[in-house]
């Protein structure tokens, strides 16, 4: 009973930023810095690159029920306005 035992507490968040969407000096650059600098929380960063115009297809495919076929004009015309960026520039 006298023992002190120690409580674990654990967080999960997670995030999404545009790495060129804000600089160094940016509150959140700053922030995860300071994330990154601390011993005592783990920060695993994964980096995404644009989508392949297969996986545009594929995720509108999806999302409307559709065949890939009945999506690929649509897919095509995504995917030029975005170049294959989750969100367009």
């Amino acid at each position: 009973m006298g023992e002190f035992k120690q409580v674990s507490r654990r967080l999960l968040f997670v995030g999404l930023y545009r790495n060129n969407a804000i600089n160094d000096d940016h509150p959140f650059s700053l922030q995860l810095l300071h994330l990154h600098m601390s011993s005592s929380i783990n920060v695993t960063e994964i980096k995404l690159h644009s989508l392949t115009k297969e996986s545009v297809v594929d995720i509108i495919s999806t999302e409307f029920r559709l065949t890939r076929r009945h999506v690929v004009e649509l897919a095509d015309v995504v995917y030029k306005k975005t170049s294959g960026k989750l969100r367009p520039s």
